[in-house]
């Protein structure tokens, strides 16, 4: 039966193979180390820390929006007023999109540290001085905008079985707010620089306009304003 003892060799031959190539991948799991991922309760701790929302209690005033896109920097602008007066901040990290370089840094280092991953990460902040007439009119604007989101939040809803489009590079608007009430929420809605849907909530167009305003400035201050 010299077949079978040929047949019988070369199936021995694959057992060792697949088992030596079992223990060598077995081996490459073992040495492997765990690579921490970012989930979105560091992410945004991370982002109190580097976008601190602390205002003076004289404060009369406050209102703050935070802009979280998808791919690029993240920002945030606050709305003071105090005494009667009106000032206006920006911030914006210098470091591109938070949450993709401490992906990566976490990748490379392995740390998960909050405290200095946040270390990592550079924001400049600066007071934009625009006339106190126009950031008195986009608080105003605002109060409008959030009246009207309210009313369409009561409205009944048709519900369709259209296709449903899908948009990945959205960005998150956080929005706090203190005056005569105390209003806190986040909202999803298209990139500032993108054109706004008919069908997006009208706080996103607002904040687009708020964000235009700060973009081009009358002048803007040095950027170590006093703090607020």
């Amino acid at each position: 039966m010299p077949n079978n003892g040929k047949v019988l060799f070369v199936s021995k031959g694959r057992i060792s193979c697949i088992f030596a190539i079992a223990l060598f991948c077995s081996a490459l799991v073992q040495g492997q180390t765990t690579i921490p991922a970012l989930n979105d309760a560091d992410y945004n701790a991370v982002l109190g820390r580097l976008f601190p929302r602390r205002v003076s209690t004289d404060a009369e005033l406050v209102l703050v929006v935070r802009y979280e896109p998808s791919f690029t920097a993240e920002s945030q602008i606050t709305i003071v007023r105090e005494k009667g007066k009106w000032r206006l901040f920006r911030q914006q990290s210098e470091s591109g999109n938070v949450f993709v370089n401490l992906e990566r840094i976490m990748e490379e280092t392995s740390r998960e540290d909050l405290d200095w991953l946040t270390t990592q990460i550079t924001v400049k902040t600066q007071e934009v001085v625009i006339p106190q007439v126009q950031i008195e009119e986009l608080q105003r604007q605002f109060i409008n905008s959030l009246s009207r989101q309210l009313s369409r939040e009561k409205e009944p809803r048709t519900i369709t079985n259209g296709p449903i489009y899908l948009t990945l590079d959205q960005t998150r608007y956080r929005v706090w707010y203190r005056g005569a009430i105390n209003v806190e929420f986040a909202i999803w809605g298209t990139d500032t620089d993108k054109r706004t849907q008919s069908s997006e909530p009208t706080i996103v167009r607002w904040a687009k306009k708020l964000r235009q305003a700060t973009d081009n400035p009358s002048r803007a201050s040095a950027s170590n304003p006093r703090p607020l």
